[in-house]
């Protein structure tokens, strides 16, 4: 069985958006264990959340953008600020 698309159009890039953490909100970074996890939140200084599918959730009262900044200065494993507004299927 052969299928043909027609009319598809290229993708378009995405416009730029700027985001602005906030104090107080969640990071996150890939774990392969727990004790990882637990790890990289001692180095950090920051709480461990959840861990789960290898992704470790954090919080921390600091702004985030300082914590992510600390942990480039000291060469610790890499470590995102969550920016997601709206969980998935959200209908907010």
């Amino acid at each position: 069985m052969v299928f043909h698309l027609f009319g598809c159009a290229e993708p378009k890039p995405a416009e730029p958006v700027a985001l602005k953490a906030v104090p107080g909100k969640e990071l996150y970074c890939l774990a392969e264990t727990m004790e990882e996890a637990e790890e990289i939140a001692k180095s950090y200084d920051i709480t461990l959340v959840t861990f789960g599918d290898g992704v470790a959730t954090f919080t921390t009262d600091r702004n985030p953008l300082e914590v992510v900044a600390y942990g480039q200065q000291k060469g610790l494993p890499a470590i995102s600020v969550n920016t997601a507004s709206k969980k998935p299927y959200s209908k907010k």
